[in-house]
């Protein structure tokens, strides 16, 4: 079945960003490591969600689950990640502007990646 494209669908800029970042910015996994495939990541999902450079972040299929599952990774941990993994790339205004909000909310706020990650890190 064929996905939908929604209003301002740009694949070709998610194509271009995992590209560029070929790595999970959190665990720091590569391509098909152990069975595990890259994603593009929106930071803003849902209604704010937009095919901007500022908006995307790597993650590996693992990590990409963790993530949306409501595990160990929060939304912060998330803009540390890209802070970290795409620091040119990293626009708090834009966030701001998709978040529909002044500032970013506690759970938003950059945090440290969890000690699990930065251990999987060390061990690639």
């Amino acid at each position: 079945m064929k996905r939908k494209r929604r209003k301002g669908d740009k694949p070709e800029v998610r194509i271009g960003y995992l590209q560029e970042h070929s790595t999970c910015a959190v665990c720091l996994a590569g391509w098909r490591e152990f069975g595990n495939w890259l994603e593009v990541h929106h930071i803003v999902g849902g209604s704010g969600r937009a095919d901007l450079y500022q908006n995307l972040l790597t993650l590996c299929r693992s990590c990409h689950d963790e993530y949306h599952r409501g595990g160990r990774l929060t939304p912060g941990m998330l803009l540390t990640a890209k802070l970290e993994s795409n620091p040119e790339g990293y626009d708090e205004s834009v966030i701001l502007k998709l978040l529909g909000r002044k500032e970013l909310p506690e759970r938003w706020q950059p945090v440290p990646i969890p000690q699990a990650f930065i251990e999987m890190r060390e061990r690639r």
